[in-house]
C-alpha cells in the first residue's frame, strides 16, 4: 500500500495493518498503545472496558503498575482501564 497522503487516521492505518495480518493489540482509536515484544502499553483518557490481544494465547498478564494479574483466553484479556490513565502489560 502507497499513500502520499499525509497523517493518514489511526482507523485506517490500523485496518491496513490487521488486513496484512498484523496482531492489533488494542483497537480503540483513542487510546495511544505501544507494543513490543511481550509488553504491551495503553494510555486512555477516557477509559472503560478494553479487550486487550497477545500473541501468546494462554497463561497470565500481568498489569506492572497496580501488580494486577489477568487470566489469558484465546490471546486475550479483558480490563477496565481508568480515565487518564496509562497502564503497561507484561504477557508470558
Amino acid at each position: 500500500v502507497y499513500s502520499s497522503a499525509p497523517a493518514l487516521p489511526a482507523g485506517l492505518l490500523r485496518g491496513i495493518a490487521e488486513y496484512a495480518g498484523v496482531l492489533i493489540g488494542n483497537p480503540q482509536d483513542e487510546d495511544i498503545t505501544y507494543a513490543s515484544g511481550r509488553l504491551l502499553a495503553v494510555h486512555t483518557l477516557s477509559g472503560g472496558e478494553r479487550t486487550l490481544h497477545f500473541a501468546a494465547k494462554t497463561g497470565k498478564v500481568i498489569e506492572l503498575i497496580s501488580g494486577r494479574s489477568y487470566e489469558l483466553k484465546n490471546g486475550a484479556i479483558n480490563c477496565k482501564l481508568e480515565p487518564v490513565s496509562s497502564s503497561i502489560f507484561l504477557a508470558p
